[in-house]
């Protein structure tokens, strides 16, 4: 009667031991010298035999697991019987997995003129958990920015007469942009990239003759308790806006993602022609000085982790001195007297990291504060800060 060869092979595919190596085992058997393909030999089968390699009817069962291979060696009889004896097993710590079972019946069995070898190869495939690794593959290397730009606009500060109650001037725009190609983002990350802006200097003197001066002042950094104060618009922290200045990649990404991003500040105050604290309407105004330094930095933070990469940092100034004759009439009482061109911008060769107040609240607009200083006398608090 013909002989059936019945081989079963698991492979279960699953999360071990990150100290498992790749394997590869090769296996031979004999074909039994039976005399008839119908009739097998009564042979006594032992422990050492099941660990004979070219013991016959010895069949092997690979059971493989994310990073590690245990062996199962069974014998399969093919009497009608079927009787199958296991003989022994290799521990491992298996965990749930993904069981695929294949069964293959072999054709009636055949005589061949010699012995029969059968290879098997295994190789472990790498840790599937890695997909899902907590920490992010995204580097900075990984993360190109091209044509990065910082400039203030080559024009001098404008003063504007037109109102009788206050003098506006405006300054010239400090801009910055630059094109980024993120790498794939992994799924269950979100990244944004953009600009973080910070103020860490600031003396803003509007005086008043001989009576006293006016000033709008940051309290913490006057006092050094802090090294720099937030100047994002108050909603998006801790990016300096959420139109142009910043762009969010959601993951899974296959691609690179190419964008752009920029910002612009400049200051366009108003000043009042009379003392803030006094009822009098009459103009007093005889100088404003103003100088302020910031520091800008181009960010990729991960929303999830917190983590941030910090890919360039940009320092800048602006001056502004205006003097003002205020017995002239309204549009001829004030004129610039300090540089016309403001000084560029420097783009730092190395990173300097963001301190923490330049990521939260408060932002510079909300922290400032307007004291009134008379030339005699104690200060007065005009305006409060939020």
């Amino acid at each position: 009667m013909p002989r059936k060869l019945l081989s079963a092979v698991a492979m279960t595919a699953a999360a071990s031991s990150a100290h498992a190596q790749s394997r590869s085992r090769k296996y031979s058997c004999r074909r039994p010298n039976t005399g008839s393909p119908s009739r097998r030999p009564s042979v006594r089968r032992s422990l050492k035999a099941s660990y004979d390699m070219t013991a016959p009817g010895r069949r092997t069962r690979i059971k493989g697991c994310g990073q590690g291979l245990q062996k199962e060696h069974r014998w399969v009889r093919s009497s009608r019987k079927g009787v199958v004896r296991p003989t022994s097993a290799s521990s491992s710590h298996l965990m749930y997995g993904l069981v695929v079972l294949i069964l293959v019946e072999s054709q009636p069995a055949a005589r061949f003129p010699g012995p029969l070898r059968f290879s098997f190869s295994c190789t472990v495939m790498g840790c599937i958990q890695s997909i899902a690794c907590n920490k992010s593959r995204i580097k900075r290397e990984n993360i190109v920015v091209h044509d990065l730009s910082a400039t203030i606009d080559h024009c001098p500060t404008v003063i504007e007469e037109n109102s009788p109650i206050v003098l506006r001037y405006k300054t010239p725009y400090f801009k910055a942009a630059a094109r980024i190609v993120m790498p794939p983002i992994p799924r269950n990350e979100t990244w944004v990239v953009g600009w973080i802006q910070a103020c860490t200097q600031m003396e803003f003197y509007n005086t008043y003759g001989d009576i006293g001066m006016s000033s709008w002042e940051l309290p913490q950094l006057r006092e050094g308790l802090v090294r720099a104060i937030s100047d994002s618009d108050g909603i998006s922290y801790p990016w300096y806006g959420n139109t142009t200045e910043t762009v969010t990649i959601v993951g899974p990404t296959s691609k690179p993602s190419r964008f752009t991003v920029s910002m612009n500040d400049n200051f366009y105050p108003s000043v009042t022609w009379a003392v803030p604290v006094s009822e009098s309407n009459t103009p007093l105004l005889t100088n404003i000085k103003r100088d302020q330094s910031f520091t800008t930095w181009l960010v990729a933070l991960n929303t999830t982790s917190k983590e941030k990469i910090l890919l360039h940092t940009i320092k800048w100034r602006m001056r502004v001195d205006i003097v003002v004759d205020p017995s002239q009439p309204l549009g001829s009482r004030a004129r610039l007297v300090s540089r016309l061109y403001q000084e560029q911008p420097r783009v730092l060769g190395r990173m300097e990291p963001v301190p923490p107040n330049a990521m939260g609240k408060p932002n510079a607009n909300d922290a400032q504060v307007l004291m009134w200083r008379p030339r005699r006398g104690p200060p007065l608090v005009v305006i409060p800060p939020k």
